[in-house]
């Protein structure tokens, strides 16, 4: 829910006419912790979301994100149009055929070496913490310019956005404004179980 939040906020920063749609790989909590193994599932909820109207689909599903890059590519062949697909973690442009690069805007980069280093830190500086919440400020953050994706007035935006939250300038919310979608196995939105 924190990556759809700030993905929303960013989005709306940007459009704040733009419909921003979600859906969690796991709706119900039947796959568990597997929710974030299952290609299959992520490629079924990404197709759902670019056959809504969606242009850029952020997976942030662990596993399950590779399913979005195959239906990106069948997906824009359907539509006729380049859709896009953000990765997560890691640089994902590197994890991807040459087909599916042509479709990935960018990626959000965890920069976990930065983040073990500044808890290992706190802990020998005796600051007793064992939690730190770490973000664009303390550099754990950033994003790919790898590829075509992403045009020089793209990074000037998103450039001028990293250095204000970093500044505190804009402050990223942690829960969404919207709901997430919930899918049946063919796309279509139904109500959560116990829901009138």
């Amino acid at each position: 829910e924190e990556f759809q939040a700030g993905f929303e906020a960013g989005a709306k920063a940007v459009d704040p006419g733009v419909t921003v749609l979600a859906v969690h790989v796991d709706q119900f909590g039947e796959l568990g912790f597997g929710g974030f193994s299952a290609p299959d599932v992520g490629a079924d909820r990404a197709r759902s979301l670019y056959r809504r109207g969606a242009d850029v689909v952020f997976a942030a599903a662990g596993i399950s994100g590779f399913g979005v890059f195959d239906v990106v590519v069948e997906e824009s062949e359907a539509a006729g149009r380049n859709l896009w697909t953000i990765g997560v973690d890691n640089d994902q442009w590197f994890e991807v055929d040459r087909d599916q690069q042509a479709h990935m805007l960018t990626s959000v980069i965890k920069r976990g070496d930065i983040a073990a280093f500044e808890l290992v830190r706190a802990m020998l500086d005796d600051e007793g913490r064992t939690v730190l919440r770490l973000g664009m400020a303390d550099g754990v953050w950033r994003y790919s310019q790898q590829g075509d994706g992403l045009t020089p007035e793209m990074t000037a935006v998103l450039d001028r956005m990293v250095d204000d939250i970093g500044a505190g300038r804009i402050e990223i919310p942690f829960a969404p404004t919207g709901p997430a979608l919930l899918l049946d196995a063919d796309g279509n939105e139904i109500t959560a179980p116990g829901t009138p």
